[in-house]
């Protein structure tokens, strides 16, 4: 039997993309993104094709061999049965150990495995590729074992893990994708239901609902962000992935405020602000950039240099923005073994071009940890007509913001090493960053949060 031509409506957007990336040279696919993106259904299509012209064996995988059933095996039946293959091309077999889906024409199949089967798989078996589909139901020690078993002696091989990214915790995050082990052959494939455009509108409208309900359910399930487990301690409570990270692209021509961290590991930090009019007849806080530069570009002198690159020589005269400084009140101090030399003293030879007399805005002294704090949260919180927005692309403010948990006084810091073993703080560079620019921005609110007390 020939093989048939499929109408391309018969597949998404999710397909093509799966499709791609199993073209890639690398052994570890992750296809990781929230409900309704046809990320299973198009890695069961992608495979049921493939079979047809496969010189090895695939192996479909569910944690418990008892949900292969109803799922794997039964959306592989399907597909075959829908495009004509059941039962010229194709046999399809669910029995003890024989379960399987057998290209009569080749002799490769498909095969359907449980975790607790891998360790019984022959070594020899030419496996080419295995689908661990709600791979977060997986153990570490499953992969492992998985990846031992699966070989070829002349195909590529490849491992696809298909998951909704239910916690950054996990091990598939933390010790796959992020594990410099596996750093060049690991592809990560986010996808969301745009990448459906068959998802039915009551779907999505159910999808979106979650906003309002579960915000954590809404990263994961349509979002597609890997899930922050709350611990009830966190230092940054106020702080909503939903409702304070959105675009805010920088605004020619409106003055901008860029606040300093002087730290130099893991990186030199300065965050980048606007602040315009919100409807409300408040204001509405922009952060549109942060500039954390790493080794050997962390210094005061490179991230300006970056900073006027971006935003000041790439414009037009009418179009550049003026500019405010705020930041860590020690700046101000001189600096040992350099004269009478200070740290903002260099900012404002490096940030000459956007400066006037009335640009430093750095406090005299910095306030206690615990009310920068509880300040910062109750902006935030809605306490003050500010709406305060971050942008996507300020990814270590948005961690910072997330990460950091409540410590004995002030966050808890964690610590870590670099290549070199320097040890450094892990989180909290971007965070106070924010707080002393929130400080200094709104210095009237911070008076009224202090009286308060």
């Amino acid at each position: 039997m020939s093989r048939k031509r499929l109408d391309r409506k018969l597949f998404t957007g999710m397909f093509a993309r799966y499709r791609a990336a199993m073209e890639s040279n690398k052994r570890y696919i992750v296809i990781v993104g929230g409900s309704n993106s046809s990320k299973s259904y198009s890695a069961h299509q992608s495979e049921c094709l493939s079979l047809l012209t496969a010189k090895a064996d695939t192996l479909m995988l569910r944690k418990k061999s008892v949900d292969l059933r109803k799922s794997c095996y039964k959306l592989v039946r399907k597909n075959f049965q829908s495009w004509g293959y059941i039962p010229d091309r194709i046999a399809m077999t669910y029995s003890g150990d024989n379960r399987a889906a057998r290209d009569k024409k080749t002799g490769r199949e498909i095969a359907f495995v449980g975790a607790a089967d891998i360790a019984s798989l022959k070594s020899a078996a030419e496996y080419c590729r295995a689908v661990m589909e709600e791979a977060d139901q997986f153990e570490f020690e499953d992969f492992l074992e998985l990846d031992r078993r699966v070989r070829h002696p002349t195909a590529k091989v490849q491992i696809v893990l298909v998951l909704n990214p239910v916690s950054e915790d996990h091990w598939i995050k933390t010790q796959l994708i992020d594990n410099p082990a596996y750093a060049d052959q690991v592809l990560v494939v986010h996808c969301t239901y745009h990448d459906n455009e068959y998802a039915a509108p009551e779907d999505i409208a159910r999808l979106e609902a979650l906003k309002d309900i579960s915000e954590y359910d809404y990263e994961v399930y349509v979002l597609g962000k890997w899930g922050q487990i709350r611990t009830g301690k966190e230092y940054v409570h106020n702080f909503s992935f939903v409702k304070h990270v959105k675009p805010a692209p920088f605004i020619p021509g409106t003055p901008v405020h860029l606040s300093w961290d002087f730290n130099v590991n893991p990186y030199m930090t300065m965050t980048c602000y606007q602040i315009a009019p919100s409807g409300s007849g408040g204001w509405q806080v922009r952060q549109f950039d942060e500039i954390c530069l790493e080794h050997p570009r962390n210094s005061v002198e490179a991230v300006c240099e970056e900073y006027l690159a971006r935003y000041w020589h790439s414009y037009p005269m009418h179009l550049r923005s003026q500019g405010f400084v705020y930041g860590d009140a020690q700046g101000n101090n001189r600096i040992e073994g350099k004269s009478n030399e200070r740290r903002y003293d260099w900012v404002k030879a490096g940030l000459r071009p956007i400066l006037h007399n009335n640009s430093d805005r750095t406090m005299k002294h910095n306030p206690s940890v615990i009310r920068q704090r509880d300040f910062f949260n109750n902006i935030l919180g809605g306490k003050y007509p500010i709406e305060w927005i971050i942008d996507p692309r300020c990814k270590n403010t948005i961690v910072d913001n997330q990460k950091l948990k409540q410590g004995e006084v002030g966050f808890l810091v964690e610590k870590a090493k670099d290549a070199a073993g320097t040890t450094y703080e892990k989180y909290g560079h971007c965070y106070t960053t924010e707080s002393y620019f929130a400080i200094g921005a709104f210095s009237n609110f911070f008076e009224q949060d202090m009286n308060r007390r």
